[in-house]
This record gives C-alpha cells, sequence and structure tokens, in this order.
C-alpha cells in the first residue's frame, strides 16, 4: 500500500496509518521521513532511539491479531541498523 500521507505525517498520523494495514499481512514496512519516524519509534518501541538518521531502518515486532491493536510502548525492537554503522 502506497499513502502520500506518510511523508510529513504526525506520529499520530502514523499510527493511524498502522491501524489502517490489511490484517492479512503480518508484514508491514514503512517508508517516510524524520523526524517523525525517530519519534513514532520512541512511542511504540520498549527502547529510546535519540535519532534514525537517513536511511536508518527500525524494525519492531508486535504480539497483535490485528493491526488496530498496536498500542504505544508495546513494540518490542528487533533491529536499528543506519549506514555510519556497516562502514565505509
Amino acid at each position: 500500500m502506497y499513502q502520500d500521507r506518510i511523508y510529513s505525517a504526525t506520529p499520530d498520523d502514523l499510527i493511524d496509518c498502522i491501524h489502517s494495514f490489511d490484517d492479512h499481512r503480518d508484514l508491514a514496512i514503512m517508508i517516510g521521513h524524520n523526524s517523525g519516524f525517530t519519534t513514532l519509534a520512541n512511542i511504540l518501541g520498549n527502547l529510546h532511539i535519540d535519532n534514525v538518521p537517513t536511511c536508518g531502518i527500525v524494525a519492531l515486532k508486535f504480539e497483535v491479531d490485528t493491526w488496530k491493536n498496536v498500542k504505544k510502548k508495546e513494540g518490542i525492537f528487533d533491529f536499528f541498523y543506519y549506514p555510519k554503522m556497516l562502514g565505509k
């Protein structure tokens, strides 16, 4: 699913977007712009990230049956990668 609103969305808009995901899918990838995504990771996740740099990837897992049940602070950080971490 592609949604233009993700690029400049607020964290609440992004959560609304997550809640609208198709429940037949158990994996979702969101690509967008900071600072909304750093804030989103911190709102949903169980750890704190100071900043998600350009091209950074944050993966959260949720133990829910439906996307509408994704709630704040219930995401379990799976991984966090960014380009400088991988070297030159």
